[in-house]
């Protein structure tokens, strides 16, 4: 049985989004005063942005720049596990 698994660059476009996801809530936190405390929020905030500057910069060199497609859309060559 082969598996094909997609490039580790394929789960750079979900940690974007999860980065984006922690940066805006703890932002959101931040300005609203909520129960968690400010270093703690300060913290994931500053973990979102750097994830979304290093996980953006690889989807943007992977894909954008170099216009790839998406693995699993056919035109990527897959890691194949046997």
């Amino acid at each position: 049985m082969r598996i094909k698994l997609p490039r580790a660059e394929f789960f750079d476009i979900f940690g974007v989004g999860v980065f984006l996801i922690i940066t805006l809530l703890s932002g959101w936190a931040l300005t609203t005063g909520n129960s968690i405390p400010q270093w703690g929020l300060l913290f994931l905030f500053f973990v979102g942005l750097f994830g979304i500057f290093v996980d953006g910069t690889i989807v943007n060199n992977t894909y954008i720049r170099n216009g790839k497609t998406v693995p699993g859309a056919g035109a990527d060559d897959p890691i194949v596990v046997k």
